[in-house]
């Protein structure tokens, strides 16, 4: 088999992959537990032998990667007095910058790799298409074990117990006496709000297969399950993107959808609502649905309340930070060693703050939990400019395209490019230079100008 074969083959693998974003029996680069990254790591190689034996496009995506790294190693010179010599809870800052640099120049070959196959890959839409949908069958097998946990059945609480400790790098540290049950559906991800930025970015990836590539009756069921899947995860940020990505979807599919669709999807969703409340608590349901809606009132869990306090505490602090040096910031990686010194006094209110600060507990050594934040703190008002480029030009990509197909195919671009802008906000939840969706997305859209322009079919 070809070497470039194989390395087509990598591709989709990692987009199968996607959904187990924490997996416990790998750690790659010391920093990312993403399972799909490990067929990406093991084509790395091939591009070392393409760049030598034929061309490799460098486009306004390469150049603006390599400006932000620049950047950000000037950043931390800058910062390098501050940095030398500097741990927290048992972490070296110099370790912590050479973790962040490995993950910058993993996200240049990432970007070299994928555009490369993509651009070269025929009707590259069904083929993205059909692993995300292989990707979301796996997922429905974990959840739906989750869901009959949900329903107190002890073979299955038995057996997502046993699949967690190996997939979950966070229930990996779980005793067994604390999972005696199952609260909520989060697939192969880490948590609920890693699955919410999942079912984000797949969702409408699922509607193409209702609206243009299977239509059929399967295909309506797989986004019933997604929208089950995800009500019964109560993540904020699933409910909120879902909710956006609905009210959207209605507007743009009007015109595609056919009565006959329609009617299966009100079909299914009655037969699904049917059998939730024979096997549900619904009061308990509601219960947890409205909680999550009053996630930021003043009538909080508990729980909600607390991370809150986390969240908006640290992403203050990210913010004074910028403040104290807005236009260098303070380094690569930099964050998590001084975010105890720009806490506001209000954010330790929250449990989770006054371990996270305390230096006797090693296991608390917290992020900003937004990307942007971070960059702001770690780069500057440049840094997060250039990383504004990256978005801005990914858009213009897509707006692009629509101009050059037909009519009647237009709503497969909108789409993805719904996909696309709603796959930003898997950054506000956590601060990681990489997120898989986003960077394939945002490469697919240049692949797709190249096809355009070279005269190659898309779809």
């Amino acid at each position: 088999m070809r070497l470039e074969k194989i390395a087509e083959i990598c591709l989709f693998l990692s987009i199968v992959l996607a959904p187990f974003d924490g997996i416990n029996i790998i750690k790659f680069f010391i920093y990312n537990y993403a399972f799909c990254w490990t067929t990406t790591v093991g084509i790395v190689i091939y591009f070392f032998i393409v760049m030598k034996s034929q061309k490799v496009y460098f486009g306004k995506l390469i150049k603006i990667w390599c400006i932000f790294f620049i950047w950000n190693i000037i950043s931390t010179i800058v910062n390098l007095n501050n940095i030398l010599g500097v741990s927290f809870k048992g972490y070296s800052a110099e370790r912590m910058v050479l973790i962040s640099i490995i993950n910058l120049i993993f996200l240049l070959l990432v970007m070299l790799y994928y555009n490369y196959i993509l651009i070269k890959k025929d009707n590259v839409i069904i083929w993205i298409y059909k692993a995300i949908k292989i990707s979301f069958f796996i997922v429905i097998i974990f959840s739906v074990i989750q869901l009959l946990g949900m329903f107190e059945i002890q073979t299955a609480v038995d057996i997502n117990l046993s699949i967690q400790k190996i997939i979950n790098i966070q229930s990996a540290k779980w005793e067994d006496n604390e999972f005696t049950s199952v609260e909520r559906i989060i697939g192969v991800s880490q948590e609920a709000s890693l699955f919410g930025n999942y079912v984000t970015s797949i969702f409408p990836w699922l509607l193409l297969g209702v609206i243009y590539f299977d239509k059929n009756l399967k295909s309506i069921i797989l986004c019933c399950l997604l929208v089950i899947f995800t009500i019964l995860s109560y993540s904020r940020i699933a409910y909120g993107c879902i909710l956006l990505e609905l009210l959207i979807t209605i507007f743009l599919l009007k015109k595609f959808i056919t009565l006959k669709q329609w009617s299966g999807i009100i079909f299914v969703m009655v037969i699904i609502g049917i059998g939730l409340i024979n096997f549900f608590d619904t009061e308990f349901i509601m219960e947890k649905v409205t909680g999550v809606f009053m996630s930021f009132s003043s009538e909080a869990e508990i729980g909600r309340l607390y991370s809150n306090i986390t969240r908006i505490g640290l992403q203050v602090a990210g913010l004074n930070m910028f403040m104290s040096d807005p236009i260098f910031g303070l380094g690569l990686s930099q964050f998590r060693f001084n975010y105890i010194y720009f806490l506001p006094t209000w954010a330790y209110l929250s449990p989770e703050i006054i371990l996270a600060t305390d230096t006797g507990s090693v296991e608390f050594f917290y992020s900003s939990f937004n990307t942007y934040v971070r960059i702001l703190a770690e780069s500057g008002i440049v840094g997060l400019f250039l990383w504004g480029l990256f978005f801005i030009i990914g858009l213009k990509n897509y707006l692009y395209i629509l101009k050059f197909v037909p009519s009647d195919k237009k709503i497969i671009i909108k789409l993805i490019m719904m996909s696309y802008i709603m796959s930003i906000t898997s950054f506000m939840n956590f601060d990681e230079y990489i997120f898989f969706y986003y960077w394939l997305l945002l490469i697919l859209s240049n692949a797709l100008i190249i096809k355009i322009n070279n005269k190659k079919n898309i779809f």
